[in-house]
């Protein structure tokens, strides 16, 4: 149940490309980033006030520039350089760095099914992506390629923030601080190149509709179930839940931005996350066994 709930967060990051594409494609990333994280931060302090204590700001400014400040750019980056169904189905690839990740940071080796499940996923990625029919700027592939990264390891980080910080706490001030950081040098990118800003506080029905659901939906609601599932996952298994980001970039995609996929690619799509899900139920291991396992410092520090 808890990847089923993990998986809502990714569905929903994976409309940011859309949305970007609707409304904002001619703001600069760092303004987008700031729109992002600042008005969800202060919209969540407002729902539920809570202020961190004294020896928790230094894991919060840390947490906060790599899971939010960096990521957000990098984000943004790949909407305005890649076709937004593209974003999001390169995203699929988390998996692997997920994995890779986990062998070389905690010696943790992974399942065959995990294994098989990464193969099938890239296959199905490249399918899905036939390069001559898309246009690609090499700057959204490696900025997508960072983002998958940076999600990977802020998300490693986080989970040892939260053996010290509330949940909630984490959710709402690592987007305040996040847009706080950003927030000079927007401020710097405009005062350098105003060009850029000239047409960013135009308002129209799509960008207000955008405006909402990016900082509402996108934002707050999929940041306060992230943090909350990541304490019930591994971030494995997050990773594997990722599968939804192309799922609901496709649906988002085609519905807002009409790019359209053929059958045979939505049937590769279903497949995607029916072998992550797979992958994720058969290398559980029995609770008998999880039982006899002698305590590892992960799981003793948990």
């Amino acid at each position: 149940m808890n990847i089923l709930i993990a998986m809502i967060v990714p569905f929903l990051w994976g409309t940011t490309a859309s949305a970007t594409h609707l409304g904002f494609m001619d703001w600069p990333p760092l303004a987008l980033a700031v729109l992002r994280a600042l008005p969800a931060g202060l919209l969540l302090l407002l729902i539920k006030p809570v202020w961190p204590k004294a020896g928790q700001w230094r894991l919060l400014l840390i947490h906060s520039a790599i899971n939010i400040a960096l990521f957000f750019w990098l984000i943004f980056l790949v909407a305005q350089n890649l076709p937004a169904t593209l974003a999001a189905v390169g995203m699929a690839g988390s998996p692997v760095i997920a994995l890779l990740f986990s062998f070389l940071y905690k010696r943790s080796i992974p399942s065959i099914y995990q294994v098989l499940a990464c193969v099938v996923l890239v296959l199905a990625t490249w399918t899905l992506f036939s390069p001559g029919n898309q246009q690609v700027k090499w700057l959204g592939i490696i900025a997508m390629v960072l983002v998958m990264v940076v999600m990977v390891v802020g998300s490693v980080f986080a989970k040892q923030v939260m053996t010290r910080v509330n949940w909630w706490t984490m959710v709402v001030w690592q987007l305040i601080l996040g847009g706080l950081m950003l927030l000079p040098f927007a401020a710097w990118q405009w005062l350098s190149n105003p060009q850029a800003y000239v047409t960013a506080l135009d308002l129209n029905t799509p960008r207000m509709l955008s405006g909402i659901w990016l900082v509402v939906i996108n934002t707050a609601l999929a940041y306060a179930l992230f943090i909350w599932v990541l304490q019930r996952v591994s971030v494995v298994q997050f990773a594997f839940a990722g599968v939804a980001n192309p799922i609901g970039g496709v649906i988002i995609g085609t519905w807002l931005v009409q790019e359209h996929f053929s059958w045979p690619q939505y049937l590769t799509m279903i497949v995607m996350v029916v072998t992550s899900l797979l992958a994720q139920w058969l290398s559980q291991k029995p609770a008998s066994s999880v039982a006899k396992t002698t305590l590892t410092p992960d799981r003793v520090a948990s």
